[in-house]
């Protein structure tokens, strides 16, 4: 078979246009001459294309391509390294949704595209695009770019440019510069990541029009400055992660008026002041409460034991004095499971650190995590007997601080237990029994 193809090729054939070879056992590769065959055209891709398991690269570009490819043109290419065929980039294309994420694609996302719906979705994340941010039609409600190489600065006219986007996540790139006004326009969206950039400057006092932003992510930036107090005006801000961004200052009271807060997530900054008090009052569905590597001081107040849903507690590496609260026993989120309405209200990721690794989770297990970590401050007194009730801890870190007395006898108690760090104290006595008993 693979000689007569060769042969029919090697005539020149300039009339043939249809050729199909389906339904044989041919081997080999094939020849070169088919090139020859200048007419040959194919109506498209054929389902079986999917079968060639074995298959390593294929380039089927510039060609006429018709029809549609789906999953199963692909279904079990697992050996496939290198797919050419984007051949559709330069094409005026109007499209619903557009999803390419985790591959490989390279050089610059094309722009040409344009989307009917009003609610049109783009998702390259995951990729290895570069060049600067790319904005697409004005219909796009969702724009995934998240983990690529994107570079230069936010559009500042973003808000002109895409002003239906109801969810915006750029994270993950080398993006620099400042964090554009415009975003204040957007009246429409709801979740705006833009962590693991290169944006500096202080944050803009653009909050006013987002009632309905209820995830604000930009940690891990080279931001400067407080947090503004016009964050009092995020009426539906549930997730506020501002971590490893270079922030200063007190925390502004006019938090305390986003009373839907679920993660407030402080970490790695230079705040200072004492950790306030309204925050149990103001915020009582506060789930996870982060504000470890900051400059606070003074004691831990007694009302964050009235936060019955707090079970992520990292107030370590700060300058924090006292005694632990003996209250610390009130805190139910570490007692007892969570109902499955606080399960779903998870968004995002992470970072714990326990049995001396740093750890990321997602919100399919982060409902899982409780942790309660005082270490590195300047804590004095007694462990409390009332921490052996947080029968749901997973880890426990009260390290480096000035901690006296005994280890609790009935530390066993604690038998989800899997982290357990009480070093750089001047505790004495006995290694209780009962420690035999956590086997985690």
């Amino acid at each position: 078979m693979t000689d007569f193809i060769d042969g029919l090729a090697r005539c020149n054939d300039k009339t043939l246009e249809n050729l199909n070879l389906g339904n044989n056992r041919l081997s080999g590769n094939l020849p070169d001459s088919l090139g020859n065959l200048k007419k040959l055209r194919m109506s498209g891709i054929p389902e079986s294309f999917g079968q060639l398991s074995k298959l390593v690269a294929a380039n089927l570009s510039d060609n006429l391509w018709e029809g549609v490819v789906t999953e199963r043109h692909l279904a079990n290419l697992s050996c496939l390294m290198d797919l050419n065929l984007h051949w559709f980039l330069p094409l005026n294309l109007q499209l619903d949704e557009l999803d390419v994420g985790y591959n490989q694609l390279t050089s610059e996302p094309p722009t040409s595209l344009m989307f009917l719906d009003v609610r049109a979705n783009v998702d390259l994340s995951s990729n290895l695009y570069e060049g600067p941010l790319t904005m697409w039609s004005t219909n796009v409600t969702t724009l995934y770019l998240r983990d690529n190489r994107f570079s230069g600065p936010i559009p500042p006219n973003i808000s002109k440019l895409m002003p239906y986007l109801t969810d915006l996540d750029i994270s993950q790139n080398a993006l620099n510069a400042t964090i554009p006004l415009s975003i204040g326009n957007m009246t429409t969206l709801t979740t705006v990541v833009i962590s693991k950039n290169y944006l500096s400057g202080e944050i803009a006092r653009f909050w006013s029009d987002l009632s309905l932003l209820y995830i604000f992510d930009m940690s891990n930036n080279n931001l400067s400055g407080p947090i503004p107090s016009e964050v009092s005006l995020l009426s539906s801000l549930m997730f506020f992660i501002v971590s490893k961004s270079n922030l200063s200052g007190e925390l502004p009271s006019s938090l305390q008026n986003c009373s839907s807060l679920a993660s407030l997530n402080l970490g790695n900054n230079r705040f200072s002041g004492n950790i306030p008090a309204w925050i149990a009052g103001s915020i009582p569905s506060l789930l996870i409460l982060c504000l470890w590597s900051n400059l606070f001081s003074g004691e831990i107040p007694t009302q964050i034991c009235r936060l019955s849903n707090l079970h992520i507690v990292d107030l370590s590496h700060n300058s924090l004095s006292g005694s632990i609260p003996v209250c610390i026993g009130n805190l139910m989120g570490l007692k007892v499971e969570l109902t499955n309405a606080d399960r779903v209200r998870y968004q995002g990721r992470l970072t714990v650190v326990a049995k001396g690794k740093i750890l990321q989770y997602d919100e399919r297990i982060l409902y899982l995590v409780n942790s309660l970590d005082l270490s590195d401050n300047r804590l004095s007194g007694e462990i409390p007997e009332a921490l052996m009730s947080l029968v749901r801890l997973w880890t426990l870190n009260l390290s480096i601080n000035h901690l006296i007395g005994k280890i609790l006898v009935d530390i066993g108690n604690l038998e989800r237990l899997e982290t357990l760090d009480l070093s750089n104290n001047n505790l004495s006595g006995l290694i209780p029994r009962s420690m035999t008993t956590l086997t985690s």
